[in-house]
């Protein structure tokens, strides 16, 4: 039996992330990245309205969570207008993304990963056609970024 549409999910309302350090993160994600943090929920956390989504960084909550690798199974996805544009600043920022951009059905893509490991992945509409390859090499990789 599945729930009525009309008393069910509506839309993704907080994307949390449990960070090490959230004056790392949040110099990562504003800094670098250009997310727009102005409401500090406590001394542990602080959210940035991303659309219609809040993206909350909050230090880690969870007890077994500290000392581990973060990451495993979560990948970010936020669009930007050009990726191409988008990799410049990243690298002037001392980000040095997984690959070049590349063409995908969904979008001109390329990825990163934050302080703490997790995956994200910047989409930008295509320009152009794109010509996929079935051996084009995958945007993601699990090493970290270089941001301090």
């Amino acid at each position: 039996m599945s729930i009525s549409p009309s008393t069910g999910i509506e839309r993704f309302t907080t994307i949390t992330l449990q960070v090490a350090d959230v004056d790392r993160s949040v110099r990562f994600y504003r800094d670098a990245l250009g997310l727009p943090f102005d409401a500090e929920t406590s001394s542990n956390a602080i959210g940035a309205a991303v659309g219609e989504v809040f993206f909350l960084l909050h230090k880690d909550f969870e007890p077994g969570l500290e000392g581990k690798e973060r990451g495993v199974g979560i990948e970010l996805h936020f669009g930007v207008p050009d990726a191409d544009a988008f990799i410049a600043e990243l690298r002037a920022h001392g980000i040095e993304p997984h690959g070049e951009p590349q063409d995908q059905p969904w979008g001109r893509v390329f990825s990163v990963s934050d302080p703490d490991g997790y995956a994200i992945e910047f989409v930008a509409p295509l320009s152009v056609a794109p010509s996929l390859q079935d051996d084009a090499p995958s945007a993601t990789s699990s090493s970290r970024s270089g941001f301090p």
